[in-house]
């Protein structure tokens, strides 16, 4: 399995549980409410932009970025 598919695999566990949480009511008892909705909003976001990321890496050509990265680097550790 590609980096690309690995992304995408995380990216829908981590939105699958945030449904789970929020639909079978776990740790409905042991947190406050404040923390599980940290959670599920964390779980998702985190989810989605691992979803897009995998997405855009299957698309495009990443060359270029890890050029860039590889340059930037250079310059500001100076090898």
């Amino acid at each position: 399995m590609n980096n690309n598919k690995k992304y995408i695999c995380i990216g829908l566990i981590f939105s699958g549980t945030s449904f789970l949480i929020s639909q079978l009511h776990i740790f409905y008892i042991i947190l406050p409410d404040f923390i599980k909705g940290f959670l599920q909003g964390f779980l998702i976001s985190l989810g989605l932009i691992l979803i897009l990321f995998g997405l855009y890496c299957e698309t495009y050509n990443l060359v270029k970025i890890k050029n860039y990265k590889h340059k930037m680097l250079n310059k500001i550790f100076g090898k």
